[in-house]
């Protein structure tokens, strides 16, 4: 990062680079939903782990997207300012 603490454009690009290869949290989730035992349909317990885990899954995806929100933000702040230097 640059000494006046603002991210370069091509520093931005890595993170949403390195954001987009995480999906660890999709993995371990499919494998927690594989480990959950039923009894059948009427088998509450087994539905509630099973939502419980779909629920961590969608929060996390939506502070994923968020996170790249912010970075496009960022991106788009950079290149406006470079811009507005080079109309002057």
């Amino acid at each position: 990062m640059e000494t006046n603490n603002k991210l370069t454009k091509k520093e931005i690009f890595y993170a949403i680079s390195d954001l987009l290869d995480e999906c660890d949290h999709i993995e371990l989730a499919m494998n927690q939903l594989q480990s959950v035992k039923s009894e059948g349909l009427e088998d509450i317990g087994a539905q509630a782990k099973a939502n419980a885990i779909a629920k961590i899954v969608e929060i996390r995806e939506t502070t994923l997207q968020k996170t790249l929100a912010l970075y496009e933000k960022m991106y788009d702040d950079i290149q406006n300012e470079k811009d507005m230097m080079s109309a002057e």
